[in-house]
Formats: C-alpha cells, sequence, structure tokens
C-alpha cells in the first residue's frame, strides 16, 4: 500500500509539472533593493497570445512609500525593453494593513526588464532613482 501512495504522488507531482510546462506560464522571484531590504515577491507571465504577455506582480513586505522620502506617495511598475526606454505599466496597488502590493498588465515584450519604483507623482514620464525591485525575465 505505501509503494502505491509514493507512486501517486510521484505521477501527480510529474503530471502538474508537464501540464505547467505547456501553459505558457512563467514565474519569477522579485527581491527588494537596498529601498526596500526584506521586501520580495513574485512575477507571474502568461502568454496570452504572440508578442503579449499577460504579467502579475505581487509583492510582500513592502514599507509604506511615505517612509522613503518626502512627498512619496505611490509605487510605480516599468517594462523595459533591452536598450530602449522604460514605459510605464502602471501603479502597484499598496494595500497598507498588509504591507503588499499587486498589479496585472499586459506587457507587449517577451523579454524585459520589470522594475517598481517609489514616485512623489503617479504622472511621470521615466522611472525615480528609487527603484524598489527589478528583474529580468526571458523566455526560457
Amino acid at each position: 500500500m505505501y509503494q502505491i501512495g509514493k507512486r501517486a504522488v510521484f505521477l501527480t507531482i510529474l503530471l502538474s509539472a508537464v501540464v505547467a510546462s505547456c501553459s505558457g506560464t512563467r514565474e519569477y522571484l522579485m527581491v527588494g533593493s537596498s529601498h526596500a531590504p526584506g521586501s520580495d515577491g513574485m512575477i507571474v507571465l502568461d502568454e496570452i497570445d504572440e508578442g503579449s504577455t499577460l504579467v502579475t506582480v505581487h509583492m510582500e513586505r513592502l514599507p509604506p512609500p511615505s517612509h522613503l522620502g518626502d512627498d512619496i506617495d505611490s509605487y510605480l511598475v516599468w517594462f523595459q525593453e533591452y536598450n530602449k526606454k522604460p514605459i510605464k505599466a502602471g501603479v502597484l496597488t499598496y494595500h497598507s494593513e498588509t504591507r503588499t502590493g499587486d498589479i496585472t498588465r499586459n506587457c507587449p515584450f517577451n523579454e524585459f526588464k520589470m522594475m517598481i519604483t517609489a514616485e512623489r507623482d503617479q504622472n511621470v514620464k521615466t522611472p525615480s532613482h528609487l527603484v524598489i525591485a527589478e528583474r529580468t525575465v526571458k523566455p526560457e
């Protein structure tokens, strides 16, 4: 009986891995910078169609934006294709009671750097130097 249980667990894990590899979903860890030590999170990429990716970001243990400087009130997410200017994806919704942040956006790139910055104004055109976390994502 014990042998059958081990085999069932192994087959379940194997099947899960096969399904995940066929789904087009990729996951990446995010680690906070020196501006947000202890922060971490996850990026989940789901291929929508050729050349379009749904990016979901969840960060944990984020400091309140106001703790990072005078007039800092939000976190913004940026996508940057190699050797190109960053484009603003949107505002990372900050949940003060849990110190978490979330955003889901479409991205036109398959390989890019994603940055989270602390900003004084949500309408800025370029990212500030207050990078909270960044990660380069590539096809595997």
